[in-house]
């Protein structure tokens, strides 16, 4: 009687197969992980894209961009409008053009000349609402983050708002310039309404500082090469924590490294435990995004000429430079 023939992996085999296995995942996981960066970029590209059509839609009804602020001593205040007079960001600012109009809504009292308990409270409470789109995917996800730094004023936090554990943060700042004028927290109470205690700002050439009110007519350089809003630099150490000076307020604080950055220095993709306050840059492997002057959005280099970069951050130099 002749038994069957059983067949079966030798050792051999078996160890070849799992090579050819492992080869395969090697070459596939780069593919994969290079589409999702790919993705996540497109998304970050969209934010910038979103940010600059409100940004235009603010500029059209009010005649101006955005002003920065006051200091990081305060949040918008919905009851003292638009320009000189807000005290908030510049995403506070457009958070009506960006569907957000009750966020911005809660930070009133109906007492522009005054600060109540009332506005402290719901101006806290609109610092812990998330921020749709002023998220990097390549850095963090859309969520609130700690507020580990507290500011040594009457509250804690700010002038006209609650102490809170937990804020929304953002990863896109507006162009300050190619130079850094250093503003500091804003005014106290009686001179920030009368509208005292600023410091002065003529050498700012960008498109939002301490009380700006840069108009599109303002940039002679020309809209398509000038930086209207990008992605800011980060220490990935500080990403969560909020121990970062350029990234430990909320986005609804007033002009502030955190949402403002600045030409002086070349881009940087984020460095472990390097940090800096002042620089454009992100987390993407080649470059960094930024939504120009005429609603366009470019991803640079970091390897852009540094004069170049300069050059983009001036609204009035006069250099005539073509964008990367």
């Amino acid at each position: 009687m002749t038994l069957p023939v059983r067949r079966a992996f030798t050792l051999v085999e078996l160890l070849v197969v799992i090579a050819i296995i492992a080869t395969l995942i090697g070459l596939l996981l780069p593919a994969v992980q290079s589409a999702r960066e790919a993705a996540r970029r497109i998304a970050c590209g969209n934010n910038l894209k979103q940010l600059g059509l409100a940004l235009h839609y603010y500029h059209d009804g009010k005649g101006a961009f955005p002003s920065g602020g006051w200091g990081w001593y305060w949040m918008g205040d919905a009851d003292r409008g638009f320009g000189v007079r807000q005290p908030g960001s510049w995403i506070f600012s457009i958070l009506p053009q960006m569907e957000l109009k009750n966020v911005f809504d809660m930070c009133s009292d109906g007492q522009p000349e005054a600060i109540s308990t009332l506005q402290k409270s719901n101006t806290a409470k609109a610092t812990q609402i998330v921020i749709p789109g002023v998220n990097c995917p390549s850095r963090r996800s859309q969520t609130l983050y700690p507020r580990a730094i507290v500011a040594s004023v009457p509250g804690g936090h700010a002038y006209n708002a609650d102490p809170v554990p937990m804020v929304s943060r953002a990863d896109y700042v507006a162009n300050g310039g190619d130079v850094v004028v250093q503003w500091g927290e804003g005014p106290d109470v009686s001179n920030g309404f009368s509208g005292q205690g600023f410091v002065s700002m003529a050498s700012s050439n960008g498109i939002s500082h301490q009380r700006s009110s840069v108009r599109a007519s303002q940039i002679s350089d020309g809209l398509s090469k000038t930086y209207l809003v990008g992605e800011k630099y980060l220490n990935p150490e500080g990403y969560a924590s909020g121990r970062d000076l350029g990234d430990d307020h909320s986005c609804l604080i007033g002009d502030d490294l955190d949402m403002h950055a600045w030409t002086s220095e070349p881009p940087l993709q984020d460095r472990q435990g390097f940090t800096d306050y002042y620089r454009f840059g992100s987390n993407h492997s080649g470059g960094f995004g930024v939504a120009l002057c005429d609603g366009s959005v470019r991803y640079l280099d970091y390897a852009i000429d540094p004069a170049v970069h300069r050059y983009l951050g001036n609204r009035r130099d006069q250099q005539s430079v073509q964008v990367p």
